[in-house]
């Protein structure tokens, strides 16, 4: 979960990982599309996800796509059509997810082509590396930033992984020497930032390998002066179950790892952070959701070989493709939102995935203030027993 929010006490708002200002009138109106795109889909999408490709230069021990085959990966032109498409016409952030997305050397041309098609500016474009090929990183990166057509995008994050000390991370991704080279890639990112308007999200996946080496990567992080974010490594087994003994927390590692949480994680995070974080541990015995997930209702998800998703966390499930159906077609379709509504029946009330969390989060304002108050009143208490204790 990389989401570094704050709450804004003099607006009650609160802004996202890219900085954008979420106030409570937003909040009520995602909400109210969510409601009623899930009994009629009237309401364009406002995120896209792209899969650019599956390969990969790493061989990470979660992953399996950079053993997959990608030969039949969309094309330059086939996207480009693709996004054309007037159902895009209110999207307002879009993902390059991969596989490693800056193996494509078509990367730059692809995201010029989806901001040709674009009237109004972006809020956010985001990709994500492992950090392997600095040099190609810089390249592609500069390449992009250059483009005039980027005046479009309020904010552009790149997303590094980093999973653990030398050791630990070179290990998890099977790539001896990786994590220097990916210091070397973020030390590249920070020169960067001081030409181009650049996020960095450095996120790690807590995993079995990495549990009990947690404290000795943020000590990286401060050494080598980047804020480090966390996600849950079930967002993988979904789609990669047949990993889960060697990468899910035994019962043993997820107390190691909530004791962590509460002594040493807990003090760095935001507060819808801590919301995700404390969700994830109360539901981690039996998972069940208490939030309405609005990723099938609000993301369209097109994957590398032109198939469309209703659900990332589900690469199974298949409403349709766009070399067979328009995308306006497949979005609005009622068949396909059956699937929608049968994948938020089924499956959605077991899934601790924090991937659409920055998202479903947005839907319950009460929830969040809730939480909130919860959060300062508890410190309250801890304050009022210290002040006890010191009398």
């Amino acid at each position: 979960m990389n989401v570094r929010n704050k709450i804004d006490k003099k607006q009650w708002s609160i802004s996202d990982v890219s900085g954008r200002i979420i106030k409570p009138y937003r909040v009520f109106y995602r909400s109210l599309r969510y409601w009623v795109n899930r009994y009629t889909m009237t309401q364009k999408p406002r995120s896209l996800v792209i899969r650019l490709t599956k390969a990969c230069n790493a061989q990470c021990c979660m992953c399996n796509l950079w053993a997959q085959n990608t030969d039949d990966e969309m094309s330059l032109s086939e996207i480009e059509k693709c996004i054309s498409n007037p159902v895009f016409s209110k999207i307002k952030g879009v993902i390059f997810a991969g596989g490693e997305v800056i193996l494509r050397k078509d990367l730059p041309d692809i995201i010029s082509s989806v901001l040709k098609f674009r009237d109004e500016p972006l809020t956010s474009i985001s990709i994500a590396s492992n950090g392997y090929n600095t040099e190609l990183l810089k390249i592609q990166l500069e390449k992009i930033l250059s483009m005039p057509c980027m005046y479009k995008v309020q904010y552009f994050n790149i997303g590094i992984s980093l999973d653990g000390p030398a050791e630990i991370h070179d290990s998890i991704r099977n790539v001896p020497g990786l994590f220097e080279r990916v210091i070397k890639s973020i030390q590249m990112i920070k020169d960067l930032q001081k030409r181009f308007p650049l996020n960095l999200i450095v996120k790690c996946t807590i995993q079995k390998k990495n549990v009990y080496k947690l404290n000795d990567l943020i000590e990286i992080s401060e050494k080598e002066q980047f804020s480090l974010g966390f996600s849950n490594v079930e967002n993988l087994l979904t789609n990669f179950s047949y990993y889960k003994n060697y990468i899910e927390l035994n019962q043993k590692e997820f107390i190691y790892f909530k004791n962590f949480y509460n002594s040493v994680l807990k003090k760095k995070l935001s507060i819808i952070e801590r919301m995700y974080w404390e969700q994830y541990m109360a539901d981690y015995s039996v998972p069940k959701k208490k939030r309405p997930c609005c990723l099938p209702y609000d993301t369209f998800i097109l994957d590398s070989k032109g198939e469309v998703l209703p659900c990332g966390m589900h690469d199974s499930i298949i409403m349709d493709s766009v070399f067979k159906s328009p995308p306006d077609a497949i979005w609005k379709n009622r068949k396909q939102n059956s699937i929608r509504k049968k994948l938020l029946e089924e499956i959605c009330p077991s899934c601790i995935s924090s991937v659409p969390h920055n998202q479903t989060v947005r839907l319950e304002l009460i929830f969040l203030l809730t939480f909130y108050f919860n959060v300062k009143l508890r410190e309250l208490w801890d304050f009022i027993k210290t002040l006890r204790l010191s009398l």
